[in-house]
């Protein structure tokens, strides 16, 4: 297979020795953590907006920083497992930081809305 697909695929310097499913696999991990990323830059923004600049804005930036260092250190070291789980920490405990410091349950669910 040959055009933009097969460039599309091979855009996360995958190793020589992968194969169709796991360079697909390299790629999709790729477009779901750097649209998070995109989606968290947006977050920081409402934050700055709505709390001004504080912790509850920081912290969107911290897992944009975080999710996208690991996402060119992963391409470098052609290996997209470390991605994955440093992804799913940062969804979590960010998340649940940010919960904790925009303050109550109120505040947070209408954030969250």
């Amino acid at each position: 297979m040959h055009g933009p697909a097969t460039n599309l695929k091979n855009f996360y310097d995958c190793a020589p020795d992968d194969t169709d499913d796991i360079r697909l696999e390299k790629l999709t991990i790729f477009l779901f953590a750097g649209s998070c990323c995109v989606a968290g830059s947006a977050w920081t923004i409402m934050y700055l907006v709505i709390f001004g600049f504080g912790l509850s804005a920081a912290l969107p930036f911290a897992f944009v920083v975080i999710v996208g260092a690991a996402i060119a250190i992963c391409r470098v070291l052609r290996n997209h497992r470390p991605l994955i789980y440093v992804q799913i920490l940062c969804i979590i405990y960010i998340n649940a930081f940010i919960q904790w410091s925009i303050g109550s349950v109120f505040d947070s669910g209408f954030v969250m809305v």
